[in-house]
């Protein structure tokens, strides 16, 4: 008796590496999570790792969620990654922290088989004006909490009652330490006869022009570690310092 059956094969960069494991069948590289990271985040068909993650960044940050505003609390377990709440529609809640997003670009790159890895940067410091994940521009970004006249997103430089990050997490890659973050976006710049150029260059399979006009439009994405602070940190203030530490991680279903 001849039976038809069907099966679905995934293409990965490479073998995916930690918190993904060959040996324990609770942590095989899950199809739910593949589909997450190639239908859905469009990584199909790259060969490129960085722009792979680029699009990771993005897609985690235009999902339909927004930055904690009052407290900076977890809802997905950050570090422990709480990924089947974060697949099956968000059941924690839209609300969450950078350490939720760093946990999701790093749980899904790293199935792709990219060498993502989860980094706490202690202490942070105060921010530039930039776009928390959900929220408008924003140099305040605990202002839900704050008494008036600073609860609002954007205030004054030298404003007492402004509010900063205690600390940050971001994923960032081993091979050559650079920055992943969709908590948040920079402030990009002005659209020029460049992006069209860069544009165009896409189409014609430049991965690099894709880089490029992601960093002009504000993703944080591929950034050596001085670039990054030098997009996102208020360095004009006190506060500022720490340096990135990669924290083990792992998923929890």
């Amino acid at each position: 008796m001849r039976l038809t059956t069907q099966h679905r094969i995934y293409a990965v960069l490479r073998e995916p590496p930690e918190p993904w494991s060959q040996t324990d069948p609770q942590k095989y590289p899950w199809t739910w999570a593949l589909d997450y990271a190639i239908v859905d985040a469009g990584t199909r068909g790259l060969a490129d790792m960085e722009i792979a993650i680029a699009r990771i960044v993005r897609h985690v940050y235009d999902e339909p969620l927004q930055y904690d505003i009052w407290y900076g609390r977890s809802s997905y377990g950050g570090k422990m990654f709480q990924i089947t709440d974060w697949l099956g529609g968000f059941r924690n809640g839209p609300i969450v922290n950078c350490y939720d997003c760093a946990g999701a670009v790093t749980t899904f790159a790293t199935v792709l088989g990219a060498d993502a890895q989860y980094n706490f940067h202690d202490p942070f410091g105060y921010l530039k004006p930039v776009y928390p994940i959900g929220r408008g521009l924003c140099n305040n970004p605990f202002y839900g909490s704050a008494a008036p006249p600073y609860d609002v997103p954007l205030v004054a430089q030298s404003d007492a009652g402004r509010t900063s990050f205690g600390n940050h997490a971001y994923a960032k890659r081993s091979s050559d330490q650079k920055n992943f973050d969709a908590c948040m976006k920079a402030s990009g710049a002005k659209c020029t006869w460049i992006d069209a150029l860069l544009a165009l260059l896409i189409a014609l399979g430049a991965a690099w022009a894709e880089r490029l006009l992601l960093q002009r439009a504000g993703w944080l994405i591929a950034l050596a570690q001085s670039d990054y602070e030098t997009k996102v940190l208020d360095a004009s203030l006190p506060g500022a310092g720490g340096h990135p530490v990669v924290e083990a991680m792992d998923i929890s279903p």
